[in-house]
């Protein structure tokens, strides 16, 4: 809990969240090409979340 309170003081924490989405982006065109739909609309879902996180984080600082 300490390094995130770091993190967001540095205002640096948007960035560290963006980039571990990165890694949900071959897991999602894998889930469509194995037409793994339910697998593929929840890594969206997920990626919204955070996208929605990090647009609050920048507003907020």
């Amino acid at each position: 809990m300490e390094s995130i309170q770091v993190l967001h003081s540095q205002k640096k924490l948007g960035g560290l969240i963006s980039l571990g989405a990165i890694v949900n982006l071959p897991l999602f065109f894998i889930a469509l090409r194995r037409n793994n739909m339910g697998f593929a609309t929840g890594l969206v879902l997920g990626c919204l979340v955070l996208v929605l996180t990090v647009a609050l984080l920048k507003i907020n600082t």
